[in-house]
């Protein structure tokens, strides 16, 4: 029973079994996803799946890494319900001002995985752009394609004037090194001292706040 008990520890943990015939990035190995164009209507929260319609909407896991670990140790329980959704965009597992670069290599490579995973399962994916400070563009920019469509999230990346500069410092590298041909943005607009290319944008609204404009509620609100 041990034995058996640390094989599955060792799978749901690392899935070695993974990615066999990917593509990867020379540098680090990070599986290559395939970009997609796809503009959804609506963004629903991972953690909203379950009340929510999906069909035009793209899932997004814009929330605290224990809340989303659960789909890198079990994917296989959520693809089912996900394939229902129009696109689902990448995780963004934390990568934070301070964090050692193996973390952030680690957190960015499920990130990459858990989403070329769902590719293969049928399920259109939209890669999240994640970066932090300038030492981990490098890590965080080396997987994502040029030319494409990429989500970004301003959430949690508001509060402070550094926190503020960080995002606006790695989206204009961003830009100058990929030239994306379009940006969701998921989150509050940042105010910014250049042009970036916004084919969505949706905000990010509390599901208790009184009175607030839910779009990812649409559906099952009759679209109010």
């Amino acid at each position: 029973m041990k034995n058996e008990q640390d094989r599955e520890y060792i799978y749901s943990h690392y899935h070695p079994d993974w990615g066999r015939d990917w593509k990867r990035t020379l540098r680090n190995g990070f599986p290559v996803i395939d970009s997609s164009d796809i503009v959804p209507k609506r963004v629903v929260p991972f953690d909203k799946i379950s009340k929510c319609g999906l069909g035009d909407a793209c899932v997004v896991f814009h929330l605290a890494d224990r809340r989303i670990d659960r789909v890198w140790l079990h994917p296989e329980r959520y693809v089912k319900r996900l394939k229902e959704a129009l696109c689902v965009a990448t995780p963004d597992f934390s990568v934070l001002p301070g964090m050692e670069r193996a973390d952030v290599i680690h957190n960015i490579s499920r990130s990459l995985r858990l989403g070329r995973y769902l590719q293969d399962q049928g399920i259109a994916v939209i890669i999240t752009a994640i970066w932090s400070r300038p030492d981990t563009y490098d890590i965080c920019f080396e997987a994502l394609p040029a030319n494409a469509v990429l989500l970004v999230s301003t959430v949690g990346s508001m509060r402070t004037v550094s926190s503020r500069r960080i995002f606006r410092d790695g989206l204009k590298t961003l830009c100058e090194r990929k030239s994306p041909k379009g940006f969701i943005l998921y989150g509050r607009m940042p105010s910014l001292d250049f042009d970036i290319p916004v084919i969505g944008h949706f905000e990010r609204c509390s599901p208790i706040a009184v009175g607030a404009h839910q779009p990812e509620f649409d559906i099952m609100n009759g679209g109010r």
